[in-house]
């Protein structure tokens, strides 16, 4: 993993920085973690198919493109990558210097919103991986709260779990819960 050398001062953690994983990462990033992690996957990668060249125009876009977060009136869009941004003639003459006849203009509405830059998939889909695989240890069960939820049920359901949850470079995998609820005690 990438050290990073910024932190955040609230409890939104991006996966970089997650004490959890800050802890653990030596064990749950393990070459027979990672082996685990990967084994359902095909061998043959996903064919990427790119989507068709596109102009946004209208409504409320602000790119996201180097922090700044100002309001352009168009953006294009093609292979995976922004092309401009700016005026809609702006955006429209790159994209028919580079996709003639290729591109197709969406128009928003007054109040819709387009903001590209602004979510960064790695904060979430990375902690939400790994706790995939974490025992549930949640106060409910569908819609209600289990019944005789406490924290010796917690101990109980992480105590229950079979030693093939146990891996032999991770032995604190085992213990690694999800749902958690301590206000309910």
């Amino acid at each position: 993993m990438k050290e990073h050398a910024h932190n955040h001062d609230h409890m939104c953690f991006c996966a970089c920085t997650n004490p959890v994983v800050t802890l653990l990462k030596k064990d749950l990033f393990c070459p027979e973690n990672l082996a685990l992690m990967t084994a359902g996957l095909s061998e043959k990668k996903a064919e990427v198919v790119q989507p068709v060249p596109i102009i946004f125009t209208g409504g409320i876009i602000r790119p996201m493109i180097d922090g700044k977060a100002e309001m352009v009136e168009a953006i294009g869009f093609a292979e995976g990558q922004v092309v401009a941004t700016g005026s809609l003639s702006l955006v429209t003459g790159k994209m028919d210097a580079n996709f003639k006849d290729q591109y197709t203009i969406r128009y928003l509405e007054p109040k819709q919103t387009l903001l590209p830059g602004l979510f960064e998939p790695h904060i979430h889909v990375v902690f939400s991986g790994l706790m995939a695989s974490f025992v549930d240890v949640g106060p409910f069960d569908g819609q209600n709260i289990r019944q005789g939820y406490d924290k010796n049920w917690v101990k109980e359901k992480l105590r229950a779990q079979p030693a093939t949850r146990i891996r032999k470079c991770c032995f604190i995998c085992k213990w690694l819960g999800s749902g958690f609820a301590n206000t309910l005690f």
